[in-house]
Order: structure tokens, then C-alpha cells, then sequence
């Protein structure tokens, strides 16, 4: 059985000697012509994009796709190449691109053709060496640590969405090369750029306004009980064995590869690393801990008796982090939260409560339980939707540093795995936040549950 490579920092610096020696390690120079100010490209110059994954379902953009077209309204990008496993998603993305190439130079922009459209990663990299200035990696979760250190290997800046990765290892292993070859990795982790409700909500918090801070909730919707599985041929534009990549073979299912497959504990935890990867990344940043994390974990989960689905549709669990002397509450579970009055819909969000007062905020709205609070407070009114992304253009054109790093990414999806593990165990158990292992009388078994079956090939395209 493969497992994801696992990185001591003994055994990293020795393989990282290796790596930077070795033909897989290409420094890349950016041309003088691509850098701008202020963290825009210069509309005189060009900052060529490739994306890896789309998502989305037929005819319907997805994330990768949504993050394309971002990228693109800003002024000097371009996008060199689209990756996809999928047929249909690769076109719609080409559609998608040179319209909104032509939209904004207002003109018969130049147009990407099918030879800009590959279904491997290395085909893209290999035929598009030095046509390519940065990628975008929007694929599902299992695929975020194989492509960025594909891309990263080879000099390229990389914005990878959100959780950074599917296994302790791998993301220890993304963090420390990435550090080793001062890679550029921006994790899409918005909330700490975007939202003005949540980052209000956090000034708010770190300037003691709600007094001692003293517990966090973390609200998550439930998820799915299980849907029933048949296995079916694998139809024709896909190239399925290249979208498990390092996941373990497994028979085709629509559901398997669509939107759902957050469902599936091969390629993700569900959503508590979906919306949990956004919510505990807030909780690290208003606690100070984005290079630390909790020291304590105990959960509990109900999860599917059959089915396709495997990851937990309802969850407690409780983080202590004895330090700031603050618990942290994560939870499918609203009834401790007032401010959530309509439970029909898929609820998510944070409140943070303290000896003087609480905020309960999402990405919409920042409630106070008195007004006092955002006393003297002027808030943003609209949600900037370009600053992560500029922030990525900024670390390209001058070397600004990432709102989220790969470090920082990998912080963050570590408390996710902490509660998928509680919950899956259902126990409690030390977490030692240097050594990133569990400590104690379950330590072994909290432990084994980490790593997951992997094909180590992909993590060494």
C-alpha cells in the first residue's frame, strides 16, 4: 500500500540538495518587461497564466474556471494554456478566455487556439517551457500538492486554491519545498483579504473590543448521510486515471468526479475542508498562530453506513489552544449561535466570544451583540473581490509577500485534519504543534490516521 510521502527535516534537506542539483529544478527569471507597480502588471507588458483544473459541470463554469477569468480582467494577463482532464471543460474554458481577452482589449484579441489546451499537467509544462510566467491550480483537493510542486520545481508562481492539501505529509512536504526554493505560492484562502464582515470582525477581536477572548464557534454545514453506488463505464472525454492521480483506484462514478467528490475521503474531508479550510484559517490569523496550532483535539461524527460517500455529514469537536487560552468550536451544529436564524439553508460562519461581548460574522454580515463595539468603526462597504488575486500579481511584478503562504496553508488544512480525525476516531488526544504529530494514549492510532493511500509516482512529476 503507497502512502504519501512522509518529510522529516532531516530527510527534506537531503532530498532538497538533491532536487536544486537535478534536472527537475529549473530557476525561472521573470522578463523585465513583465513587472508593474503596485501590484498590478503593467498594461504594456504581458504576465502569461496557465490554469490546471476548471471544475465546474457540463457547460457550467466551475472554481478554476471562475478563477481564470479573474485573473484575466486584470490588465496585462493573458492566459497561455488551459489543463483539464475533462474534454468539455477545457473548451468552455477556451471559449471563456478569449472572450474575456477580446472583452477587455476591446479589439480581435489574439486568439488561444486547441494547441493551448492539454489533459496532462506534464505535457503542459514540458511543450510550454518559458511560454508560461505563472499557473493557477484549481483542481479538486488531491491534486493540490502533485501539480504546485510540479509547477514549483520548475521556477513557476503558483495560486493554489484552498485547502492546500489532502494529507499531513504532502502539505509538510509542499511547505518545506516550497520554502527550500523561495517558490511563490499564494494559498486562495480570500477571507483574509476580501470580506470586509469577517476582517472587521477579527480588528474588531485583536483590538479587544469584545474584552478576553475566550471561545470560538465554528459554524459548518452538515453534509450528505450517503447516496447509493453503481459503477459505470468511464465515458468518453475524460481521462479518469489521470484525475485520480495519487488517489487509490477506484471505479468510476459520475458523482466521483463532480462537485461532490468533497464527499469522498480519498480526495477530501468534506466540509470540513471545504468551508472549514476558510473559517479555522480565520480562527489562526485573529489568534496569532499561523505558523502554530492547537495543542489539544477531541470529536465526535456520524458518518455514512453505505454508499459512496464516506466523510462525516455531522460533527463536533473541540481545539484548545492553552496558549492564547482559547477553545475553538467546530460544529455542524447551530444552536448555540442566536444570530443563525435560518437553518434551511447551508449555514457557515464564525462567532467569536469574549468576557465582554461576542461577533458572529460570515461573509455577508458582522452581528455585535451590542452596538458599542464597532464604536468609531467605519466599514468597508463592498467586498473587494480583486485583492487576493492582486496580491499574487503582486508577489510576481515585486516581490510583495502572500497573504497566505504555503506554510500558512498548510497550518490551516492541519486543523482540518485534526477534526476529521477526532471525529473519525471519535476520541481526543494531544497534538504537538512542532513536530506535527499526535502525542499521548492514542497518539499511534491518531497518527496512522493521517496518511492515506497514495500513489507516490505523482507527487515526482
Amino acid at each position: 500500500m503507497l502512502i504519501a510521502p512522509k518529510s522529516t527535516r532531516r530527510s527534506f534537506l537531503r532530498n532538497t540538495a538533491a532536487l536544486v542539483s537535478s534536472a527537475i529544478f529549473f530557476p525561472r527569471v521573470l522578463p523585465a518587461a513583465t513587472l508593474g507597480r503596485d501590484g498590478a502588471v503593467s498594461p504594456n507588458s504581458r504576465l502569461r497564466i496557465a490554469s490546471i483544473g476548471l471544475g465546474g459541470t457540463p457547460g457550467k463554469t466551475g472554481k478554476g474556471g471562475r478563477n481564470l477569468d479573474e485573473f484575466l480582467a486584470f490588465p496585462g494577463v493573458e492566459c497561455a494554456a488551459i489543463c483539464d482532464v475533462k474534454k468539455a471543460a477545457r473548451e468552455l474554458a477556451l471559449r471563456n478566455a478569449n472572450a474575456a481577452m477580446r472583452k477587455r482589449l476591446k479589439s480581435a484579441a489574439p486568439q488561444l487556439g486547441p494547441d493551448a489546451l492539454f489533459s496532462d499537467l506534464r505535457e503542459m509544462l514540458s511543450k510550454l517551457d518559458g511560454k508560461i510566467d505563472a499557473v493557477c491550480v484549481s483542481t479538486p483537493d488531491h491534486w493540490h500538492v502533485p501539480a504546485t510542486l510540479a509547477c514549483i520545481r520548475r521556477g513557476l508562481p503558483v495560486y493554489c486554491e484552498k485547502p492546500l492539501c489532502r494529507t499531513l505529509s504532502e502539505g509538510r512536504l509542499l511547505a518545506d519545498t516550497s520554502a527550500a526554493l523561495n517558490a511563490k505560492v499564494l494559498v486562495g484562502s480570500q477571507q483574509r483579504t476580501v470580506y470586509p464582515p469577517i476582517l472587521r470582525s477579527v480588528r474588531a477581536v485583536q483590538a479587544g473590543r469584545i474584552g478576553e477572548l475566550k471561545r470560538v464557534r465554528v459554524i459548518l454545514h452538515k453534509g450528505n448521510p450517503g447516496v447509493p453506488f453503481k459503477p459505470v463505464p468511464v465515458p468518453d472525454g475524460i481521462d479518469y486515471n489521470l484525475w485520480l492521480g495519487p488517489a487509490p483506484v477506484k471505479p468510476y462514478a459520475e458523482l466521483r468526479v463532480g462537485g461532490t467528490f468533497r464527499q469522498i475521503s480519498d480526495y477530501s474531508e468534506g466540509s470540513i475542508s471545504d468551508w472549514g479550510a476558510h473559517h479555522l484559517d480565520i480562527v489562526q490569523m485573529t489568534l496569532g498562530t499561523d505558523l502554530s496550532g492547537p495543542e489539544e483535539v477531541e470529536g465526535s461524527g456520524a458518518f455514512p453506513s453505505s454508499g459512496l460517500y464516506d466523510v462525516p455529514y455531522r460533527y463536533d469537536a473541540r481545539l484548545w489552544y492553552p496558549r492564547q487560552k482559547v477553545e475553538v468550536i467546530v460544529t455542524t451544529d447551530p444552536k448555540d449561535c442566536p444570530e443563525v436564524t435560518d437553518t434551511s439553508k447551508l449555514v457557515n460562519g464564525i462567532r467569536f466570544e469574549g468576557t465582554r461581548g461576542s461577533i458572529f460574522c460570515d461573509r455577508s454580515k458582522a452581528v455585535p451583540s451590542n452596538p458599542s463595539i464597532f464604536a468609531g468603526d467605519i466599514p468597508s462597504r463592498n467586498a473587494d473581490r480583486d485583492a487576493h488575486k492582486a496580491n499574487f500579481l503582486a508577489m510576481i511584478t515585486r516581490n510583495a509577500p502572500p497573504a497566505a503562504s504555503a506554510e500558512v496553508g498548510h497550518r490551516s488544512a492541519t486543523l482540518c485534519h485534526l477534526v476529521y480525525a477526532a471525529a473519525r476516531l471519535n476520541t481526543a488526544f494531544k497534538w504537538n504543534p512542532v513536530t506535527e504529530r499526535a502525542e499521548g494514549p492514542n497518539a499511534d492510532l491518531v497518527n496512522r490516521s493521517f496518511e492515506l493511500p497514495r500513489r507516490s509516482h505523482f507527487y515526482n512529476l
